[in-house]
């Protein structure tokens, strides 16, 4: 092969490379641990996402006594407060949690708490939803559930697949949950519904994050075009030599 063709094809390759990576996403850490904790993944192929940390009264721009005026946001619904972030909206759908110390705290009943993320600004082409949650569920017989809607609709679609890490002595929680919307048609909005129980729960931070399949940008795709325009005016070349 030519040092012409090597090198078309190299950079080729390399700027196909640049066009599949992903920009770094928001990180995430316990506000009262710091960086002793692991921090939420930067998710390939993401397009937009929205992130929420810092739940509590003072973090969410209360007074640390204000527990009635944080809990009110909440119920109207807080935007998206990582940099970067979109214009989703996080609310208390049903149950008690409200803003304290250092996280969204639930305490003295075992109703199921309901948090609900909602967005009507998608990105176009979308092909997966993920959501990252941390979440002390802090008695053994708590738990976690997320399901989604689509569209306006309630279809309480199960995520394709859960991934998660207790990485504290307090049942402190990191959730993955991953939705493929290939074959469901194009994606205007959605809602999820993340739900926890079974007593005293912290809810720490989130983040949903919109990827869509990734695709070349146009010079990519005039570069890799050039590259086998290249290999194949030197296939003829060689051909008509041999004739």
């Amino acid at each position: 092969m030519s040092a012409l063709v090597r090198h078309s094809l190299a950079a080729a390759s390399f700027t196909l490379t640049l066009a599949y990576a992903s920009s770094a996403q928001a990180v995430y850490v316990d506000p009262t641990i710091g960086s002793a904790y692991p921090l939420f993944t930067s998710i390939a192929g993401s397009v937009s996402y929205d992130g929420w940390n810092e739940l509590s009264r003072t973090g969410l721009g209360f007074a640390s006594t204000d527990t009635a005026g944080a809990t009110q946001a909440l119920v109207d619904g807080i935007q998206a407060n990582i940099i970067g972030s979109g214009d989703a909206v996080l609310a208390r759908a049903s149950g008690t949690l409200y803003p304290a110390g250092s996280a969204l705290y639930n305490a003295g009943n075992n109703n199921p708490q309901v948090l609900s993320i909602s967005d009507s600004t998608v990105a176009s082409g979308i092909t997966t939803l993920v959501l990252q949650s941390y979440v002390g569920l802090l008695q053994p017989a708590s738990y976690a559930t997320a399901v989604l809607d689509i569209n306006g609709g309630t279809q309480s679609l199960l995520a394709n697949s859960v991934t998660g890490v207790v990485v504290g002595a307090d049942g402190e929680a990191y959730r993955t949950w991953t939705w493929d919307l290939t074959g469901l048609g194009a994606v205007d909005s959605y809602s999820l519904q993340f739900t926890v129980g079974g007593g005293a729960v912290q809810a720490w931070a989130f983040q949903v994050d919109q990827v869509a399949a990734a695709v070349p940008e146009p010079a990519t795709t005039a570069l890799m075009a050039a590259g086998v325009g290249v290999i194949g005016f030197i296939g003829r070349r060689r051909s008509a030599a041999r004739r």
